[in-house]
C-alpha cells in the first residue's frame, strides 16, 4: 500500500506545527486545569480598577497615611517619603510593597523606620493602597 508512506509524510510535515510555543503553553494550562493559558501581566502592570482605587483611597483614611506623609501624600522631608506614584513606584511594585506592608520587612531586607507601624494588611488591601498611590500625581 502507497498510502502509509504519505501517512508518515503528512506526520513530519504536520506535526512540528502543533508544538509550537503557544500549543505547547495550551497543553500545559490543560493539564493544570485551565482552559486557555493565563495571560501574563504587561510589563506596566495592569490598569487598577476604579473599585479597588476607591477602596485604597478609604483605606488611606483609615490607617491615617496622611498623619506622617502629610495632607496630600507628598511625604515630609527627613521623616517620611512620598506616597504619590513618583515616590512609591520608583522604590516599590505592588509585590514588595504588600511585603512591606505585612511584614515591616523592605526589599533590602531591613525593617521600616519608627514611627511606621507594620500593619499586617492583607494583599487585597495593599493592592488597593499601591492602586490609589499610583493615582496620585
Amino acid at each position: 500500500m502507497r498510502i502509509a508512506p504519505l501517512f508518515a509524510l503528512a506526520a513530519v510535515l504536520v506535526l512540528p506545527l502543533a508544538w509550537t510555543p503557544q500549543a505547547l503553553s495550551q497543553k500545559t494550562a490543560h493539564k493544570m486545569g485551565h482552559k486557555t493559558p493565563p495571560k501574563k501581566a504587561a510589563a506596566t502592570g495592569s490598569a487598577a480598577s476604579p473599585a479597588l482605587i476607591a477602596a485604597g483611597k478609604t483605606l488611606s483614611s483609615e490607617k491615617k497615611c496622611n498623619t506622617c506623609h502629610s495632607e496630600n501624600l507628598a511625604g515630609k522631608p527627613n521623616f517620611a517619603p512620598s506616597l504619590r506614584a513618583a515616590g512609591i513606584t520608583q522604590k516599590y511594585n505592588a509585590k514588595t510593597f504588600a511585603v512591606v506592608m505585612d511584614t515591616g520587612v523592605t526589599e533590602d531586607g531591613g525593617k521600616v523606620k519608627a514611627p511606621m507601624p507594620v500593619y499586617h494588611l492583607p494583599a487585597k488591601d495593599s493592592a488597593a493602597l499601591y492602586a490609589y498611590f499610583k493615582t496620585l500625581k
